[in-house]
């Protein structure tokens, strides 16, 4: 899919703080083909405009300072979140 999408594209990847080139309705199409989707022409469009958003906001997120920064699953750290155990009739008679 990378070949596809660098061909789709007519550049190489980008560098430094060139912008990422945004996805094309083929691309979009493609990703659909892959997820065995069929898209309307409504979806199609629709897809790739919140695709493009999505892309633009991982390249906000690539501005941002992470030295230091333990990668993580979760904010918080989460101990056992199930409720205690309780023996006995589970079932009223």
């Amino acid at each position: 899919m990378a070949k596809f999408l660098d061909a789709n594209r007519k550049s190489k990847k980008p560098k430094g703080d060139e912008a990422t080139m945004p996805l094309s309705r083929e691309e979009v199409l493609h990703v659909a083909l892959l997820a065995r989707l069929e898209l309307s022409e409504e979806e199609i469009e629709r897809y790739t405009w919140e695709l493009n958003r999505v892309l633009e906001h991982i390249e906000k997120l690539k501005e941002l300072d992470t030295e230091g920064v333990e990668p993580t699953s979760h904010a918080v750290p989460l101990s056992n979140v199930f409720r205690p155990r309780r023996t006995g009739r589970t079932f009223a008679p």
